[in-house]
């Protein structure tokens, strides 16, 4: 049977009731599986799939200078003289000093 509570039980049930959700509120903001934890996991996967579709791009990108530096014999010739400096058979290269630029 249930009988009414006195003030002082009304005061003492409410503010164990109130110190429960106040725990219960942390335990959810500030635990390992919490929402902060979440905030942050969710921001730090938003950065990932950036850099994944960065590498993606450059990837996709080298696999075209592969297959153009196999295909195309121009452009491995224009790689091969300004990259690494090379040169045909009986050519010179002459190199001039530069002069410093006028303001």
């Amino acid at each position: 049977m249930l009988y009414p509570l006195t003030p002082r039980e009304r005061k003492r049930f409410w503010s164990f009731g109130a110190m429960v959700v106040l725990l219960l509120a942390l335990w959810l903001l500030l635990s390992p599986k919490g929402v902060l934890r979440y905030y942050a996991l969710r921001q730090e996967l938003g950065k990932v799939q950036g850099e994944a579709a960065e590498l993606d791009r450059r990837n996709k990108e080298l696999v075209r200078e592969i297959v153009r530096l196999k295909t195309d014999p121009g452009h491995l010739e224009e790689v091969a003289r300004h990259d690494y400096g090379l040169i045909k058979k009986n050519e010179m290269v002459f190199e001039f000093p530069q002069r410093p630029k006028k303001h």
